[in-house]
């Protein structure tokens, strides 16, 4: 395991995740009863979710709903696997969350800069 800045506040689970050389089979599949956004910085991953797989590039943005299996696989040790990591209850947002399609798991931001300045702001706020 590498560098971990982790911030709970709530039910929202705020995590910034570094590990160098990650183990081929580190990562296991499981559930949880909470959304789950997974912010790709770097690495060599596919994600699963359910029985589909997504290969993640930097600037994807991973959305998982409650009560998925899902997991990380990766696929090289040789480059660090970096992530933001943010869990939360849907009923602390006011939002509907059921207006994003059940088939968008994975959107590519494309390096969108500002929403890696958005990633970079609250990684600075769980740091202070």
């Amino acid at each position: 395991m590498g560098m971990l800045t982790e911030l709970i506040t709530g039910s929202l689970l705020y995590q910034h995740k570094i590990d160098a050389n990650p183990s081929l089979d580190y990562f296991s599949s499981h559930t949880h009863s909470v959304y789950e956004l997974l912010y790709i910085i770097n690495g060599d991953v596919t994600h699963v979710i359910e029985d589909k797989k997504y290969k993640l590039s930097s600037g994807d943005l991973v959305f998982i709903r409650p009560n998925m299996y899902h997991f990380i696989q990766i696929d090289s040790s040789e480059k660090d696997y970096e992530r933001i990591n943010i869990q939360f209850d849907g009923y602390d947002i006011d939002t509907d969350l059921s207006i994003i399609p059940a088939a968008v798991n994975v959107v590519n931001t494309n390096d969108n800069s500002r929403l890696s300045d958005i990633f970079g702001k609250i990684n600075v706020y769980a740091n202070t």
